[in-house]
């Protein structure tokens, strides 16, 4: 009895470890999947480098014509936001692009992907010019959410935008909510 014991144990020890291997697997394929992922980004960057780079693109058109502009933005929206923070090449792309697109609402869209802390004062200067564009309450809810609180508070003090507050309400932020003075919650 202890032998039939001892090998149904052994049995299943050995199930558990073939378990126990194949998730392992399951893991390193995954793991495979994603850096396989960021190695595309990255070679669908490089291979757009020309249009990034030069002054003029393979169409002959101005790097920063509009279609030049919303061809980076695409190629942005098309790569994992990680590769900002690893990769320098992609960060002065990424600079380079939000400098095209200085003062339009996309400015917004693309510094919140990337996660850029550093635009304080365009994403609020961009919220002023669009107050009825979706992406100014989210440019006010992502300041809010990388703690610059004191700055949109003193923009809201210098120019009240009623069409804009009514959409930081309609985001359901309760830092938001704090801000307009309409968070009953407290």
């Amino acid at each position: 009895m202890g032998l039939f014991l001892w090998i149904k144990l052994n049995f299943f020890r050995r199930i558990l470890q073939r378990l126990e291997d194949e998730r392992n697997l399951i893991e390193k394929k995954e793991d495979a999947v994603r850096g396989k992922r960021i190695i595309q980004s990255l070679h669908f960057i490089l291979s757009a480098l020309p249009v990034f780079g030069s002054a003029t693109t393979a169409c002959g058109e101005s790097a920063s014509s509009n279609s030049a502009i919303q061809t980076r933005v695409e190629i942005l929206n098309r790569i994992d936001p990680e590769l900002y923070r690893q990769s320098a090449k992609v960060r002065q792309l990424v600079d380079d692009s939000l400098g095209a697109l200085k003062g339009q609402p996309g400015f917004i869209d693309l510094t919140i992907r990337f996660g850029v802390t550093n635009q304080t004062a365009a994403l609020l200067s961009i919220s002023s010019k669009f107050p009825r564009h979706p992406s100014s309450a989210q440019a006010i809810v992502y300041l809010l959410s990388i703690g610059e609180e004191r700055a949109v508070e003193d923009y809201f003090k210098k120019n009240f935008e009623a069409s804009l507050l009514a959409q930081l309400v309609r985001t359901s932020s309760t830092k938001a909510m704090d801000l307009a003075g309409l968070n009953f919650l407290h």
